[in-house]
């Protein structure tokens, strides 16, 4: 199997309450006022459960973007049984009026692992929002439910916030199965021309899994051509997963680039495409495509 070198950078955006510029601080029970001041729906324990799955939010964001692997599975895991412990309320607040409960409770519920969060996610994709709608879409790609709708998702691909749309391609990423784009390619390959380079990471990932042989010119003109190192890693990854020979001559080309996480993604692409080894050796990978690209089994299915 193809080395996997795919790299989020979307899952950092997820936002807690604390993050919010000018909100009001439920970071610690202590700074609860008075419950009066608070949604009259929910009691003052309810609230402090809100309080205290913003806090550990924030805490799994501070270790992902720290890179404690360890410690950000743990976390998750306390946010699983929290939100699994409180589901229908923290279901139920998603479609409730108030802002920073519903921001909080999207952040946490897609942490729960049960598909029945699904509907409650997609509830809150129209939301006028966009930190409840890229919240929301990130759960959807962590649940990663292969019976998840796909139509609103793609259609967020155009969405006026760059969070949004990145989160978008996430969230299809996560839904598809391996092989089965179902009806996402084109609009993927649209999103290829995103001003911002984080949206276009998450596209071409999406891409290497459809596993669609119509993307591969486009993921060859555009995502090999990238600014972004990153980008062009995950494309190469992704031209592998194709698994398509018309990738073949491009990847050779790659090896020739300084970074050694673009040169090892683009060999093992190519041993996976072809079956061949000649490690970073450029002139013996061009001397073998010159002699094999006349050969039907790899130069005859473009």
């Amino acid at each position: 199997m193809i080395k996997q070198f795919f790299i989020s950078g979307l899952v950092c955006l997820l936002m807690s309450a604390g993050c919010q510029v000018g909100g009001p601080n439920r970071q610690s029970k202590k700074d609860i006022p008075n419950p009066f001041a608070f949604p009259k729906d929910y009691s003052r324990t309810e609230l402090e459960l809100f309080v205290e799955l913003d806090t550990i939010l924030k805490q799994w964001q501070d270790a992902l973007t720290s890179g404690l692997v360890k410690e950000q599975e743990r976390i998750a895991g306390q946010l699983k049984d929290k939100v699994n412990k409180h589901f229908n309320l923290v279901g139920n607040t998603i479609k409730s009026d108030d802002r920073e409960l519903k921001l909080i409770a999207t952040g946490a519920i897609g942490f729960s692992g049960k598909k029945e969060a699904v509907p409650f996610l997609l509830s809150a994709l129209t939301d006028e929002s966009e930190l409840i709608r890229t919240n929301a879409l990130l759960g959807i790609g962590f649940l990663g439910d292969k019976e998840t709708p796909v139509t609103l998702l793609v259609k967020l691909l155009t969405d006026e916030s760059d969070g949004v749309r990145g989160a978008a391609a996430f969230a299809i990423s996560g839904v598809l199965e391996f092989g089965k784009p179902r009806g996402t390619t084109e609009s993927l390959i649209k999103a290829l021309d995103d001003t911002d380079a984080s949206v276009r990471n998450e596209v071409v990932r999406a891409l290497a899994i459809c596993k669609d042989p119509f993307a591969v010119e486009p993921l060859i003109k555009k995502g090999l051509s990238d600014e972004n190192d990153l980008i062009v890693i995950n494309t190469a990854v992704a031209l592998g997963a194709i698994k398509d020979t018309r990738a073949i001559e491009p990847l050779i080309n790659l090896l020739q680039k300084e970074n050694p996480t673009l040169k090892e993604a683009s060999l093992s692409a190519l041993k996976y495409i072809t079956g061949a080894d000649y490690g970073d050796d450029i002139l013996k990978w061009q001397e073998w495509w010159n002699k094999s690209k006349q050969e039907p089994r790899l130069g005859g299915d473009k």
